[in-house]
């Protein structure tokens, strides 16, 4: 099972040593543990670590996604890839991906706006006779 001291020590580590990417975790593991850390935790073996190492746990993959978040602003593309992610890390990024995203849709409608303006200084641009149209 997920929920055990020596497999969270391990996904811990793996998230240490791998600064690219998420490990694979349940998509809920982080709303179970909340439920099973409020109604049972006299239940779970060595809960006071199990909690300890979920905090370290949680506080790695949120800063490895906030990473991400923050190159968006650096790279071109209109996507997102996380692998991994669970369901509150989307939850917690959802309304800053979107402000990201329609930021970049900004700037591209503002670049592309102004490929398409006609320059105003050439005055064959704009429809106009000139002495060079008669050569």
């Amino acid at each position: 099972m997920w929920l055990d001291l020596k497999f969270l020590k391990n996904i811990l580590d793996k998230e240490v040593e791998n600064e690219g990417g998420l490990q694979e975790m349940p998509y809920y593991f982080i709303e179970i543990c909340q439920i099973l850390f409020n109604k049972a935790e006299d239940d779970i073996h060595e809960c006071k670590q199990i909690k300890s190492l979920m905090e370290d746990l949680t506080t790695i993959r949120n800063g490895k996604i906030m990473k991400y978040l923050e190159s968006l602003h650096i790279m071109d593309s209109l996507y997102i890839k996380l692998n991994n992610i669970c369901a509150r890390e989307i939850e917690t990024i959802r309304l800053l991906i979107m402000e990201v995203f329609n930021k970049k849709l900004q700037i591209i409608n503002v670049q592309n706006y102004e490929t398409y303006i006609p320059n105003t200084t050439d005055n064959s641009s704009q429809g106009f006779m000139n002495s060079q149209d008669f050569s």
